[in-house]
Order: C-alpha cells, then sequence, then structure tokens
C-alpha cells in the first residue's frame, strides 16, 4: 500500500468514526428533546387531574355541608317534635268504638235485611282497630323519642310516657 491510500484509508475510518459520534450525539439530544417534551406533557396532564380532583373535594365539601346543615335542620326539628298530641286514653276509646261496632254488627246478624248495616259496622270495626294499633303505634315512638332526648340531655326529673294498659299518660 502506498502513503496514499494508507491516508485515503485512515480518512476514511476517521470519517466513519466522526459521522458515528455525531449520529449518535444527534440521536441522544433528540431523545433528551422528546423525553422533555414528553415529560412536560405529562406534568401538564397530572396538573389538569389535580385541579379536576382538587374541583371535585370542593364539590363534595359543598355537598357534605349542605348535608350537615339539613341533618342539624332536621334533628332541630326532631327535638321540637317532643310529644304527640293523642293519648293513651285516645287508643283505649278506639278500641271500645271497634268493640262497639262489633257489637252493632252481631245484632244486626239477628235482624234480616240488615246486611248492609252489618258490613258496614264490621268494616268501620276494622278500620278503627287498625286506626287504634297506628295510634298507639305513635303514641309508642314519641314516648321513645322523649326517653331518648332525657337521657341524651340528662334530664331524669321529666318523667316519660308510659304505655302501660289502663294508666292514661
Amino acid at each position: 500500500m502506498q502513503t496514499q491510500h494508507l491516508i485515503i484509508a485512515a480518512g476514511s475510518a476517521l470519517g466513519l468514526l466522526l459521522m458515528a459520534y455525531f449520529i449518535r450525539k444527534g440521536i441522544l439530544r433528540a431523545l433528551a428533546r422528546s423525553y422533555a417534551r414528553g415529560l412536560d406533557e405529562r406534568n401538564s396532564l397530572h396538573s389538569l387531574r389535580i385541579e379536576a380532583l382538587n374541583s371535585d373535594i370542593a364539590d363534595l365539601n359543598r355537598l357534605h355541608r349542605a348535608d350537615q346543615n339539613r341533618l342539624a335542620e332536621l334533628t332541630r326539628q326532631a327535638r321540637v317534635i317532643r310529644a304527640t298530641p293523642f293519648l293513651k286514653s285516645d287508643h283505649l276509646t278506639l278500641l271500645e268504638i271497634a268493640t262497639t261496632l262489633r257489637l252493632a254488627k252481631d245484632t244486626w246478624d239477628a235482624f234480616p235485611g240488615t246486611e248492609a248495616y252489618r258490613v258496614k259496622a264490621i268494616n268501620q270495626a276494622h278500620f278503627v282497630g287498625a286506626l287504634a294499633y297506628r295510634l298507639l303505634d305513635s303514641i309508642s315512638s314519641a314516648a321513645a323519642l322523649n326517653t331518648f332526648e332525657q337521657n341524651k340531655s340528662h334530664k331524669v326529673d321529666e318523667p316519660g310516657v308510659t304505655l302501660q294498659p289502663g294508666v292514661a299518660a
């Protein structure tokens, strides 16, 4: 080989090495740029997500406060409703009315032509009996509410409504 061939081979080898170096450097620069762009895009997406989550939290806090206010209002209303206007004697009176209506039905059984009155009396007796037990449930609920409120406020000097047979509240 002659000197000129060696110079050309060395120059070509050096050129190939420099070309590989600069191509590698360009690829690394492009990768770094795309990585930074992807990182910025991801950070902006996460920022949007965080803003949306903060907005959801604020909305849920607002709803929670509204629910707390409604619950406080219902609690105030429940404290106001401490008793029922009905008494145990009202329940007993309704039961006596139902018994009287059943007796009227039994009386009309003996007379022919009073079927309409018998049906009406027994239907009203059933209705009055059901009404009496709904009234008893209302009285019991009020008594339970009063007892709960008394225990809650530690007031033991106020007697609650008792529902023992034969004792009027």
